[in-house]
């Protein structure tokens, strides 16, 4: 329900962190869900391993642009987010999905 990327915009190829937060539909955080992000397309940066909400709901990944990256003009990354129920099916199973934006400057 909530993102926060630091930094942002985006201006180098340094890695950024990107904040997911997890929510019920009582919009009560959700411990343990299971987090994936991953650019489109893909290779654009770095992908991280699937990880766990805390405690508050958060889950915070480390991502790093790779060349396919522009920088000469205003642009943006787009991501693919998947939140599962851990131990469920992959395919299938209870999840959703989001597509999000960082912008590059």
């Amino acid at each position: 329900d909530r993102i926060r990327f630091q930094p942002q915009p985006l201006r180098s190829r340094r890695a950024f962190a990107a904040r997911f937060h997890v929510s019920d539909s009582r919009n009560r955080s959700v411990q343990g869900a299971l987090v994936f992000v991953v650019a489109l397309p893909f290779g654009t940066t770095t992908t991280p391993p699937e990880a766990a909400t805390g405690p508050d709901g958060w889950v915070t990944f480390s991502l790093r642009p790779t060349i396919r990256v522009r920088f000469d003009r205003p642009g943006g990354i787009q991501m693919f987010v998947r939140v599962r129920k851990a131990g469920e099916r992959l395919i299938g199973g209870v999840s959703t999905r989001r597509l999000v934006q960082l912008g590059i400057r």
